[in-house]
């Protein structure tokens, strides 16, 4: 495990590109970022670290219309003011509706 954790078993992480590197400078390095050309978005991950907080990939064009409400909803979820049961289905119909008018 101490290995694994450290230096020389994260840079060995970082090569292989199966795994996202817990420390921060490996997973900014060229070795991960270019170590697996399957992983397109190998940096989606690791830009959490480095911009301070987390966003979704641009799924759709209709993203930016629907990305707005989603991350409302999805707070709202994870700080209780809402179930997921009741808040889902307001949501889908919003994200089907512009899916729909942006395709």
């Amino acid at each position: 495990m101490k290995y694994w954790a450290g230096l020389q078993g994260q840079q060995t992480i970082s090569r292989a590109g199966l795994w996202v590197p817990a420390l921060k400078n490996i997973g900014q390095s060229t070795s991960y970022t270019h170590s697996n050309n399957a992983m397109e978005h190998a940096k989606v991950f690791t830009n959490v670290l480095k911009e301070g907080y987390v966003h979704s990939l641009p799924i759709s064009r209709a993203w930016p219309e629907f990305s707005i409400p989603w991350t409302t909803i999805m707070t709202d979820i994870w700080d209780g003011k809402q179930t997921a049961a009741g808040a889902l289905a307001a949501l889908d119909r919003t994200i089907n509706s512009d899916i729909k008018k942006y395709g």
